[in-house]
């Protein structure tokens, strides 16, 4: 069996493809990074057989044990807004060890407007475009590392819209029903859930050669944000709605508050997800897309500890 190095496991990605690899008939062997090995998330994999090494990204010494005698590692970070350089610090360090150590496969989550900080409007400066230019950063270490890589471009979180992160991402819409946003009712989000996060990643570790020196963006579909907030509402058992600011108050907002910039850029996340593409590469590998209506459904008791509050 092979044996993959997550550097990540207790984050919303490492942990959901953990999760789909472990449930596999012959489950492969999983080293992950762990900064706090007594959590409960970690100690439950822990009890599924998965080695937890503790320290964080920087920690040099903790990521070589974990790449050493991998066949492939997975890559997922989340920003730093006090040190802009440590993904790329962690993503040069990782490169390293897995060159020294022949590991001959890496597979990179990244994001959807990396190509298209331009096109989007988003200046270079702001909190949002420090983010974006960082993972444009890490995905052009991976590529030129000289080593076999997958990097993956997944599109909007369906967890996005329950708690931990409902409380970011859709500020007072549990705690008012309303969310202010900088997105209309009519924009087009292509999501993706968590089991798909974790299905396709499982697929890159394993897929070394098919998917070797690809990039892949995927989604499971697409609706307009009126659909989602009708799909929400009706799983919440509460009318949930959005309401737009205006341009003026975008504008004003966008340059201090990554969330409102963000959501000006997702008003075109549905021109770069094809997600008719992602969904037929889905059917070939045997996976069925899951929409935001099933998703919510699994996660149940997550919408109703969420919006049952009031």
């Amino acid at each position: 069996m092979p044996t993959f190095f997550l550097n990540n496991i207790t984050g919303l990605q490492g942990s959901a493809t953990a999760r789909y690899l472990l449930d596999q008939p012959s489950p492969p062997t999983i080293v992950a990074l762990c900064r706090d090995p007594t959590s409960p998330k970690a100690q439950a994999f822990q009890k599924q057989g998965v080695t937890l090494i503790k320290g964080d990204w920087d920690n040099a010494a903790a990521i070589e044990e974990g790449v050493k005698g991998a066949d492939a590692v997975f890559m997922n970070f989340m920003p730093d807004f006090n040190d802009w350089s440590a993904n790329l610090r962690s993503t040069n360090t990782t490169i390293a060890h897995c060159k020294t150590h022949a590991v001959p496969h890496v597979v990179l989550s990244s994001g959807v407007y990396v190509d298209n900080l331009a096109a989007l409007g988003v200046q270079p400066d702001s909190i949002l475009g420090k983010i974006l230019t960082t993972k444009a950063d890490l995905e052009k270490a991976v590529k030129e590392s000289g080593l076999n890589y997958t990097i993956l471009r997944p599109a909007n979180f369906m967890a996005n819209y329950i708690d931990p992160f409902a409380q970011r991402q859709v500020l007072g819409l549990a705690e008012t029903g309303v969310w202010k946003t900088a997105l209309r009712e009519d924009d087009k989000l292509p999501l993706v859930s968590t089991q798909t996060i974790g299905r396709v990643a499982a697929r890159a570790l394993q897929e070394p050669v098919s998917l070797g020196q690809k990039t892949l963006t995927y989604a499971d579909e697409t609706l307009t944000l009126k659909e989602m907030f009708a799909v929400l509402s009706s799983k919440a058992g509460r009318e949930l709605r959005m309401e737009s600011l205006s341009e003026e108050e975008v504008e004003a907002t966008k340059g201090s508050n990554p969330f409102v910039a963000g959501q000006q850029a997702m008003r075109n996340m549905a021109q770069l997800v094809n997600v008719d593409k992602a969904r037929e590469r889905m059917a070939d590998w045997g996976m069925e897309p899951v929409s935001f209506a099933r998703y919510l459904d699994s996660e149940a008791e997550g919408v109703k500890a969420t919006y049952g509050r009031q």
